[in-house]
C-alpha cells in the first residue's frame, strides 16, 4: 500500500465524483481513497465501493456550518498524517495534475517531493460562451473536450500535506507560513466545465443557503458562488493558440509575494481570479 491517503466529499456530486474516483484509481487501489458522504449515503457508498467511506451527518442548516465542515476536515486529514506520509484533501470537483512534461503519476512525485505543505497551482476550466459546445460526454477525456482554462490563484490551495494543519473555509489558506508552489502540479477546478452540470448543481446549491422560512440566502452559509445562477458571460477566450505551459507568472508572482496572517491565525496569499480563457497545451488534453 502507498503511504498516500487522497480525499473528497459528496452532496449532491454524481458527475464529480466519477470524474474523481476514474482519475485517482488510475494510479492507486481504491483502498487509498477516502469518500466521505454528507448526503444520500447508500447511494455514494455503492459508487466508491472499495474506497474508505465515511458516513458525515448534516447538521441543521446555521451560519457557521461550512467552517465547521472545514474544521472537520483538517482534523481528518491532520490525524492521517501520523499514518501515512502524504495525505491529499480536494474538493469532489477539483483535479490535481501532473504536467506531462514532467511525468504521468502525481502521486508519485508528490512522494519525491520533501516540503511539507505543497500547493498545485489553481486553474478554473470553463465552457466558452463563445463556442457551442456539446454536453460534456464522460466516456471521453474532460480535457479534450473542455481546453480552456483561466488562471485562478486562489485555487493554488495548500491542500497536499504531510503533518497537521487546519484549513480556512473553503481550504484556500491554512496555519502554514511555508508553503511550497509547485510549476509543475495543477489543480484544474471544474465548477464551471460545463454549462448544463453547472445548472442544475447551482440550483441545488442555492436552495442549501436558502432560508426555506423567508426565501433569503443565509449570509455567510456556503461560498459566494453558492448564490449564482448564471457565470459563463463573464468569460471570454483571450487566446484560442495553446500555451507552452500552465504558468501564468504574473499571478504566481503575486502569490509568492504576498502571504500575511490574519487574526484566525491563517496565512493568505492573494491572487486574482481571472476571466480571460487560455488553451490549455495540447499534451494536457488526455490526462484526465
Amino acid at each position: 500500500m502507498k503511504p498516500i491517503a487522497i480525499l473528497t466529499m459528496v452532496y449532491d456530486d454524481d458527475i464529480y465524483l466519477k470524474i474523481w474516483l476514474a482519475y485517482w484509481e488510475r494510479f492507486l487501489p481504491r483502498s487509498n481513497l477516502y469518500v466521505l458522504t454528507h448526503a444520500n449515503h447508500d447511494h455514494y457508498e455503492e459508487m466508491a465501493r472499495g474506497c474508505n467511506t465515511i458516513r458525515i451527518a448534516r447538521p441543521p442548516v446555521h451560519v457557521d456550518l461550512e467552517a465547521d465542515r472545514w474544521r472537520m476536515l483538517s482534523r481528518l486529514a491532520s490525524s492521517l498524517t501520523f499514518m501515512f506520509e502524504r495525505v491529499i484533501y480536494t474538493d469532489v470537483d477539483e483535479i490535481i495534475a501532473l504536467d506531462p512534461k514532467n511525468g504521468s503519476d502525481p502521486v508519485e512525485h508528490v512522494l519525491n517531493r520533501t516540503e511539507a505543505v505543497i500547493s498545485p497551482y489553481g486553474v478554473d476550466v470553463v465552457e466558452p460562451a463563445e463556442l457551442d459546445l456539446p454536453p460534456i460526454d464522460l466516456s471521453r477525456p474532460i480535457l479534450s473536450q473542455r481546453s480552456f482554462v483561466c488562471s485562478s490563484a486562489p485555487y493554488s490551495k495548500p491542500c497536499i500535506t504531510s503533518e497537521p494543519i487546519n484549513w480556512s473555509k473553503g481550504g484556500h489558506y491554512s496555519d502554514k507560513s511555508e508553503v511550497f508552489l509547485s510549476e509543475d502540479l495543477v489543480l484544474f477546478h471544474l465548477r464551471l466545465f460545463d454549462r448544463g452540470v453547472y445548472q442544475e448543481r447551482s440550483a441545488n446549491r442555492r436552495a442549501m443557503v436558502t432560508d426555506p422560512g423567508t426565501g433569503k440566502v443565509i449570509e455567510g452559509l456556503g461560498g459566494p458562488s453558492w448564490q449564482r445562477t448564471n457565470e459563463f458571460e463573464r468569460y471570454a477566450i483571450k487566446a484560442s493558440e495553446p500555451m507552452k505551459r500552465i504558468r501564468f507568472r504574473k499571478d504566481r508572482a503575486k502569490w509568492l509575494s504576498s502571504a500575511s496572517q490574519d487574526e484566525q491565525g491563517f496565512w493568505k496569499r492573494k491572487g486574482w481570479l481571472r476571466k480571460e480563457l487560455h488553451r490549455i497545451p495540447e499534451r494536457f488534453e488526455t490526462v484526465f
